[in-house]
């Protein structure tokens, strides 16, 4: 495959990627999350599929992210932890009785 730049993905400082999902941190702490939405994965309202990229916590500094298989956590500039997605493991924080965080 021919590597191809992301639209709207600019000044990035950080990328990850895990199962089918990936994100992207923008120096302005812009977090970008990309690929498959099931299990809101994504951090979107829905569990859809995105083909561009799509802000999330668009009301945060974000500093850090990590992805995982089916869930994100994301780190802002005053040291709070945001996760969500698939946590069927407690792999989100919440416990084990949510699927989607």
């Amino acid at each position: 495959a021919t590597p191809v730049r992301v639209d709207g993905a600019l000044a990035v400082t950080q990328v990850a990627a895990g199962l089918n999902l990936s994100a992207a941190l923008t120096s302005a702490g812009s977090l970008l999350t990309f690929g498959q939405g099931n299990e809101h994965g994504l951090g979107t309202d829905e569990r859809i599929d995105c083909d561009s990229p799509t802000i999330v916590l668009p009301e945060r500094r974000i500093v850090s992210v990590a992805v995982g298989v089916g869930y994100m956590v994301a780190i802002d500039d005053e040291g709070r932890a945001f996760s969500w997605g698939y946590n069927s493991h407690n792999q989100c924080g919440r416990g084990h009785d949510e699927e989607d965080a």
